[in-house]
């Protein structure tokens, strides 16, 4: 009896380190699984870095996309550290990675290397054309701060001169690209009316008549209109019938 239980306390001791052994091994192979360079958690790590630094990539070309548009538009661009610091709050960035942005620095996160730059703005032409402007849109052009013409009677058949002033206020939009398509047409938002102090029952609009008027009014027009010349634009006229044609093809196709 002494000789067999002996035998079975050996069997269960060796029973014990088989299966010790046995733990470890698998013990091993879970940790390999889990903390190997291509283990589970470091998978992980790399698809959720991948996902973080496409909705930063992603972010940042949006808002530099809005910022060239706004300063076509006239619109208010979000500071750096405005921008960033939303990205921050949404668990997107670091602080350090918040900091580097924010010095200009390079960023890696995932397999993307992530800047801010200050690029180039687009001339509204290239805007237009890139589809980011389109008909109709307003733009910031920018009124001139003073100007003031008069027109008389050898311009226009009416005996009083009448006398136009810059409207601050006016707006401007799209109204499309000119015959050769190297130039964007802008049109005012309002009517540009005259000067009512002098006579202020005939209203502000432009009174024409007779031969002078027949023979002159596409000058006087283009003239009153050239009030709003600035460094902007190559030319301030009337609109014409052909560009209001042009453009609705054009808006058309």
């Amino acid at each position: 009896m002494k000789n067999l239980k002996s035998n079975i306390n050996g069997i269960t001791l060796i029973a014990l380190v088989v299966t010790i052994i046995i733990l470890l091994i698998l013990a091993g192979i879970t940790l390999n699984i889990a903390l190997s360079e291509n283990g589970i958690i470091t998978q992980a790590t790399r698809a959720r870095d991948e996902s973080r630094g496409a909705k930063v990539d992603e972010s940042i070309k949006l808002w530099e996309t809005e910022k060239q548009a706004n300063k076509l538009t006239g619109g208010t661009n979000k500071s750096n550290e405005e921008f960033l610091g939303e990205l921050k709050n949404k668990k997107l960035l670091t602080e350090d990675e918040y900091q580097s942005l924010l010095n200009g620095e390079e960023i890696t996160i995932g397999s993307r290397t992530i800047s801010i730059e200050d690029k180039e703005a687009k001339t509204i032409v290239e805007a237009f054309k890139s589809g980011e402007l389109k008909v109709g849109d307003y733009v910031n052009y920018q009124n001139p701060s003073s100007g003031t013409v008069t027109v008389g009677q050898e311009e226009t058949g009416y005996s009083n001169e009448q006398t136009y002033k810059v409207d601050g206020n006016t707006t401007w939009r799209v109204l499309g690209l000119d015959e050769e398509g190297d130039n964007l047409l802008l049109i005012s938002g309002s009517p540009i009316k005259r000067d009512t102090e002098t006579e202020p029952e005939r209203g502000p609009y432009l009174a024409l008549g007779g031969a002078e008027a027949w023979f002159n009014g596409k000058e006087t027009l283009n003239k009153i209109c050239n009030i709003y010349k600035n460094d902007l634009a190559d030319e301030v006229r009337s609109m014409t019938m052909e560009d209001v044609t042009r453009a609705l093809r054009n808006n058309n196709k």
